[in-house]
């Protein structure tokens, strides 16, 4: 079943949303003196926006798959970020939890990429 255009901009935008989520992790990270861990987190968060940027250029054609699934899986990576940002704030073995952010993101990129592919 092909993606109309309502669904196609949920997915970008939650995609987008999900890309901000990093972002600020990655600024949490730099404020925690932690710059390793916040620039695998960033290198992470720039292949996200390449691949957030190439959907959006492609955002008229059609895709094909379920939305919700798609939405499901967006935000349980963004969850998964989230999760590790609120750990970090309470100083919870960051190294672990950058893993798991940064394998969120990648998680994310796997979903763009997916949808790229079925354009």
């Amino acid at each position: 079943m092909a993606l109309n255009d309502t669904e196609k901009k949920t997915i970008i935008e939650r995609l987008q949303a999900a890309h901000r989520t990093a972002q600020k992790l990655e600024l949490k990270l730099r404020f925690k003196g932690d710059d390793k861990a916040a620039d695998r987190v960033w290198e992470a968060s720039k292949r996200l926006s390449n691949e957030i940027d190439f959907l959006i250029g492609r955002a008229m054609e059609k895709w094909n798959g379920k939305a919700n699934d798609i939405v499901i899986k967006i935000q349980a990576q963004q969850a998964e970020i989230d999760g590790a940002i609120r750990e970090i704030k309470g100083n919870i073995d960051t190294a672990e939890k950058v893993v798991a952010a940064v394998g969120a993101i990648d998680d994310l990129i796997a979903v763009a990429s997916k949808l790229a592919s079925a354009l």
